[in-house]
């Protein structure tokens, strides 16, 4: 057997510290979500050998995100009048 790449030394060191994923982490399965809900856009793309994610709220979103930070107000401003 060859002398491992970096990446794959890299991978090893990061998997003997972690347990292995065989679950999508909870940000993912959140993002999934917003992106089922259409809350956000999902672009993915490689900036060379470098997977790169990005999020963009869509209108829909803004709306609900807009609702429910005036809701929070509404809880806050209530809990702090008493």
């Amino acid at each position: 057997m060859g002398k491992p790449s970096r990446s794959e030394v890299h991978t090893v060191r990061s998997n003997a510290a972690q347990k292995p994923r065989s679950v999508p982490s909870k940000k993912s399965v959140h993002a999934r979500k917003l992106e089922e809900s259409e809350y956000v856009l999902c672009e993915k793309r490689f900036e060379g050998r470098v997977p790169k994610t990005t999020y963009s709220l869509t209108t829909q979103g803004k709306r609900a995100l807009e609702s429910y930070l005036n809701h929070m107000e509404s809880l806050i401003k209530t809990a702090r009048d008493g």
